[in-house]
């Protein structure tokens, strides 16, 4: 577990980060990031058919050393997800998080 002093700050890091984020997509990256522990790579895969918010789980195709994973998500990942896509309903891209052309996400833009 834990200690509590670690959990504290944190979420006081969260919430100065969520606080610099502007968009929506920017506050859905913060959120199922840091609620689902998922890998930089992994995240900028992901696409809108592994994503099935029903049974609270993302499918992760292509993880480290190919092999498949699946993730649970908890409520608040559930929601960023479920924000994020009422802001972007019709996407046509393959990958549901593009960079500021239109193409998709990497690594290094996420970093950016």
């Amino acid at each position: 577990p834990t200690p509590k002093r670690l959990r504290v700050a944190y979420e006081d890091y969260r919430t100065l980060i969520l606080k610099g984020c502007g968009s929506a997509q920017d506050r859905a990256i913060v959120h199922i990031l840091y609620h689902t522990g998922m890998r930089a790579s992994e995240f900028c895969g992901i696409q809108r058919e592994h994503i099935h918010l029903d049974k609270q789980e993302l499918f992760i195709p292509k993880a480290k050393c190919h092999k498949q994973r699946l993730l649970g998500l908890n409520k608040v990942a559930c929601a960023a997800f479920s924000k994020y896509l009422k802001h972007y309903p019709k996407r046509e891209a393959e990958y549901l998080f593009l960079d500021d052309l239109g193409h998709p996400m990497t690594k290094c833009g996420l970093y950016a």
